[in-house]
């Protein structure tokens, strides 16, 4: 076990995001002493430039734990040629900014968290675990590259966790904000065949299970995703029903989609069948494995 969390200085690359703000609050409540990396001027402190490959040496002296979110939003934008450049350096150029300063840094941090995504996996409805190799397409190579850049950080001194996230269920945010929006007004409506799978995780399991990793000393490769992968129809009817409201639209056709969304329709349709039986029998033990217990407890009052 790792000294008390009391005493624990973590450092977040990306903690403004959806994730990072959630894990920044959750982190700081259980007494750890949180930090995160910022791009704002306003914060010379621990500001950074991943592009220059530019960080505050200090922010990394002090850490040691460090946490890297840091990327663009997988969904925020059409996927045009800029932006998948964007996506890609975004993630890549963070995670080697992080990696190359930390070497110079002694006594290094006692362990690195890397974040990833489930989007490492083939598409398709067969189950995945973590010994499954990457799959092919844009997302799959991201999260590869995205990885194999954090992998020399792991020697004597450091762990190495890398944290395969599903799609994370957040209140008025990402993946759920969208979705519950159109559902507020009784306009669900699945996307494509509506029978491909969602790994999903509850925003507070995820962010226990950043803190269990911590406290626990966790290496290695997780995926991080609730242990009942539901398909998209079932994920549409459920947030509806969260909502209380009628569910009766028949499903977005994927042409349609593919026709104003582009190449990032892909991701929307894509079938992920994950497996945590990793996580579980490393002991962790997930508050939301229902998806209507997920859904009503984040979107019910």
């Amino acid at each position: 076990m790792v000294k008390s969390s009391h005493s624990l200085r973590v450092l977040i690359a990306g903690g403004s995001g959806l994730v990072g703000s959630a894990l920044n609050k959750h982190l700081s409540s259980k007494g750890m002493q949180v930090r995160v990396l910022s791009r704002n001027a306003d914060n010379p402190i621990y500001r950074w430039n991943p592009a220059a490959g530019e960080i505050n040496g200090m922010a990394l002296e002090e850490a040691d734990v460090v946490i890297n979110l840091a990327g663009a939003n997988i969904a925020g934008r059409l996927w045009t040629r800029s932006y998948k450049k964007l996506l890609r350096d975004s993630r890549i150029q963070s995670t080697r900014t992080l990696v190359e300063n930390l070497k110079k840094v002694s006594p290094k941090p006692r362990h690195f968290i890397q974040a990833s995504a489930i989007g490492f996996y083939e598409n398709g409805p067969d189950e995945v675990d973590e010994t499954v190799e990457a799959g092919k397409g844009f997302l799959a190579k991201l999260t590869r590259d995205w990885e194999l850049e954090a992998a020399p950080i792991r020697d004597k001194q450091t762990l190495l966790s890398i944290v395969r996230l599903g799609i994370v269920l957040k209140k008025d945010a990402g993946f759920l904000g969208k979705m519950a929006a159109p559902a507020q007004f009784g306009l669900s409506a699945a996307l494509g065949s509506g029978k491909q799978h969602i790994s999903w995780i509850h925003i507070q399991d995820l962010v226990e299970l950043f803190s269990w990793i911590i406290e626990n000393e966790v290496d290695g490769i997780y995926n991080a995703c609730a242990g009942n992968p539901v398909s998209n129809k079932q994920m549409t009817a459920a947030i509806a029903k969260a909502v209380h409201r009628p569910y009766f639209l028949p499903p977005v056709p994927a042409g349609l989609l593919k026709f104003f969304l582009g190449d990032l329709s892909t991701e929307l349709l894509s079938d992920h069948r994950v497996s945590n039986k990793k996580l579980q029998t490393k002991g962790f033990v997930f508050r939301f494995n229902d998806i209507d217990l997920a859904l009503t407890d984040l979107l019910d009052g």
